[in-house]
């Protein structure tokens, strides 16, 4: 019995660690950074993105279409975290569309749809820290 009673201890310290950790990241705190990745692309090879979240809140995304001619897309702008790690990237060209990531651990974000809900897909929609 007093195996089990220290198992369950120890258990509910390493959730409580946890949630401390996951809460660090939801406010921000560990998010800065560079983060890549190739994005699902429904008329292309795929979008090469890098996005930049730095300490001023600001951010810089580049996404370059595979197998087309054009030169990178670049949006720059301010973004926010909530609590629950859903990160909003607000474009500073005037345009009101806005981008939703979630902080997926301290080391990944996922992109979310244009109305910050989660993409049901089997496609890879992860950017991970450089």
């Amino acid at each position: 019995m007093k195996k089990i009673t220290a198992l369950i201890s120890i258990l509910f310290i390493i959730m409580i660690v946890s949630g401390i950790l996951l809460a660090g990241c939801a406010s921000g705190d560990n998010i800065y950074g560079t983060y890549e990745g190739t994005l699902p692309c429904a008329d292309c090879e795929g979008i090469q993105t890098v996005l930049t979240l730095d300490a001023d809140k600001s951010f810089k995304l580049e996404e370059t279409y595979l197998g087309e001619d054009v030169n990178p897309f670049i949006t720059e702008g301010t973004w926010a975290v909530d609590s629950s790690g859903k990160i909003t990237l607000a474009p500073s060209d005037g345009s009101d569309e806005l981008r939703y990531y979630e902080v997926v651990s301290e080391n990944e974000l996922r992109m979310l749809d244009r109305t910050g809900n989660k993409i049901e897909s089997e496609l890879n929609y992860s950017l991970i820290k450089k």
